[in-house]
């Protein structure tokens, strides 16, 4: 099963629909993480530890199939 990992900042007013699951179903793992002052900036996202764990899942062969 494909798997996707939804990261979303709770005040990012771009990221409308934090969680995904509910649409998507288990394939979806929402993940919240707090960015700060910078609900929608990238670099909060992607230094975000929950991201870092996405992404070594993912290559680790861990994420889905």
């Amino acid at each position: 099963m494909k798997a996707w990992t939804n990261i979303a900042d709770r005040g990012d007013a771009v990221a409308l629909v934090k969680e995904l699951a509910p649409a998507f179903g288990k394939r979806v793992d929402d993940v919240p993480v707090h960015n700060g002052a910078k609900a929608h900036d990238v670099r909060p996202y992607l230094t975000a530890l929950e991201t870092g764990e996405a992404i070594g899942k993912a290559l680790a062969g861990r994420g889905g199939d």
